[in-house]
């Protein structure tokens, strides 16, 4: 594919791109205006190294995610983050060390769900509520019915509450 392709891939894809790239970052950053920006800014740099895109190497999405990703890990790093007492509504240090406990606990909670799961579990869990794709969506990118894919995720959760149930130390 030459470069006069692959920009008119670009152009034609980019209606839908802009708009999963910006579900994408929108998860991630919780100002819609910084958000916009960040996809805006993405598919800029995209379009300006399009001849760099290399179709067997992968989808033009599989590409942008990896742009959309790098730019989502500099946008982080200038971040200064703070702890506002006011806005966390804590009054002392050990309601803010319950805070933390809080979360650890429901960050090991996480990490033990996925150490059971599968890679291809854990990809379409990612890509259902992290990227936040419907049922349609993702039935079209695995070739199924949309009903074989919301029963996927029922016997899925199905099992994880069952697992939890059975003393296993599974939230769900």
């Amino acid at each position: 594919m030459d470069v006069f392709e692959k920009r008119d891939l670009f152009a034609r894809e980019y209606h839908v791109l802009f708009e999963f790239l910006y579900r994408y970052v929108r998860y991630r950053v919780s100002d819609r205006q910084e958000a916009e920006d960040i996809v805006a800014d993405v598919c800029v740099q995209g379009y300006a190294k399009i001849e760099e895109y290399d179709e067997h190497l992968g989808t033009l999405r599989q590409w942008m995610c990896g742009i959309v990703r790098y730019r989502l890990l500099m946008y982080w790093r200038t971040k200064k983050m703070s702890i506002s007492f006011e806005e966390r509504g804590a009054n002392s240090y050990s309601e803010i060390d319950d805070l933390f406990h809080e979360h650890l606990d429901h960050k090991m909670a996480i990490e033990r769900i996925l150490e059971r799961l599968t890679g291809e579990e854990k990809a379409l869990l990612a890509m259902r509520y992290e990227d936040e794709m419907t049922y349609e969506e993702l039935a079209y990118i695995l070739g199924k019915e949309v009903s074989a894919v919301r029963q996927w995720f029922s016997r899925l959760h199905r099992r994880l509450r069952l697992e939890e149930k059975n003393g296993e130390d599974i939230l769900c």
